[in-house]
């Protein structure tokens, strides 16, 4: 569920971007742990302001039992955004991998972003 939730989280970003015809993010709480970047928990704001607090559409929190973590062109990135047309503001397509902090649950699962704003979840052998 919690893979789920960023899914959401991304899908949502982009739809209201497009009917407001503005940019929309997704925001980390704490962008700058770069083993972890989403699992301080994030939230959905207009704009690209930097944080979660500025005038927020929607929040999720954090994670503790497992990480999620930006990973090939998502690493160290704390900010999805999406223009008024949908397409992500960010240059490259990447992943986000969830993985439990229990080194005996497996398997994780990965949330693959394209280069046109798609998302899609799949599962994902986690290694420590």
């Amino acid at each position: 569920s919690r893979i789920n939730d960023m899914v959401l989280a991304i899908s949502y970003a982009r739809s209201e971007a497009v009917r407001r015809g503005a940019v929309v993010s997704v925001q980390a709480v704490d962008g700058g742990d770069g083993d972890n970047e989403w699992g301080a928990g994030y939230c959905v704001v207009v704009g690209d302001p930097g944080n979660c607090d500025e005038p927020v559409l929607r929040s999720f929190g954090a994670i503790d039992d497992a990480t999620l973590d930006g990973v090939d062109g998502l690493d160290g990135i704390g900010t999805i955004g999406f223009n008024g047309r949908g397409i992500p503001t960010i240059a490259a397509a990447g992943a986000i991998e969830l993985c439990s902090t229990d080194e005996t649950v497996n398997p994780g699962r990965v949330l693959n972003l394209t280069r046109t704003g798609r998302v899609d979840a799949n599962e994902l052998e986690c290694t420590w």
